[in-house]
């Protein structure tokens, strides 16, 4: 199952944490280009899950930009994608070096897959403490009483 993991980048400050979507087999495919603060990091992730899936890929930034979009632009020596309802962060595409040379094509068949896994992903904070709702989520399970699913 695909993650988006939300994790610590650096050890020190409030604005220090990375946003990463593993795919299916672990390798990452997709992660944010600047540290967040914890807060928005944990509404870019949810925002990427249920918006972000499903939005259509434009070919430049749209003058809207509360309409959920994304669109993707050649930087130095890769591809950054853009979400129109994430102004904090653009995201690193993360391809393989010979896609990163220029052909709009490898973007969009590589923002294509972000999307996919994006549809089936579930979040995940490393260290799980970190996640604003652990004590709740912690709090919240229940032994199974019975035949689990009966």
């Amino acid at each position: 199952m695909p993650i988006l993991e939300i994790s610590d980048t650096e050890k020190t400050g409030e604005v220090r944490w990375g946003i990463t979507l593993k795919d299916d087999v672990g390798a990452a495919i997709l992660r944010n280009g600047t540290p967040l603060a914890q807060g928005t990091a944990n509404s870019t992730a949810k925002t990427l899950i249920h918006k972000g899936a499903d939005s259509p890929t434009l070919e430049k930034e749209p003058e809207e930009k509360n309409v959920p979009a994304w669109f993707f632009v050649k930087a130095d020596d890769r591809w950054l994608a853009h979400f129109t309802l994430v102004p904090e962060t653009s995201f690193v595409l993360l391809l393989k070096p010979e896609d990163t040379q220029g052909d709009p094509k490898s973007a969009e068949l590589a923002l294509d897959d972000v999307k996919g896994n994006l549809r089936k992903a579930e979040i995940k904070w490393v260290p799980p403490e970190a996640d604003p709702a652990y004590e709740d989520k912690a709090a919240a399970l229940t032994p199974t009483v019975g035949h689990p699913g009966s």
